[in-house]
């Protein structure tokens, strides 16, 4: 629980607008890992779709989704071998 709890997670976060993928950027712990997909890299192009990872508390982005209209989010729990290569310094 305690790895998972330290490792990046995979969030896609699909809004009813355009995505602020600009002030995504800008919060701390999360990184933009592709927009306008429904994943990295199977891109719908409508624009209202993020995929994120974010390391650390979730408060900053969850306050920023919450000045935004949010049609959904997925977050599934990070993979084991990701966590582990994660926080023994591997690459996955």
């Amino acid at each position: 629980y305690v790895l998972r709890t330290r490792a990046a997670r995979p969030i896609t976060v699909y809004f009813r607008e355009a995505a602020p993928i600009e002030g995504l950027c800008a919060l701390a712990g999360v990184e933009v890992m592709d927009h306008d997909a429904d994943g990295p890299g199977t891109g719908t192009g409508d624009g209202r779709t993020a995929a994120l990872r974010v390391r650390g508390s979730m408060d900053p982005l969850l306050k920023f989704l919450a000045q935004h209209s949010v049609e959904s989010i997925v977050a599934p729990q990070a993979e084991l071998e990701e966590v582990f290569l994660e926080y023994y310094g591997g690459s996955a």
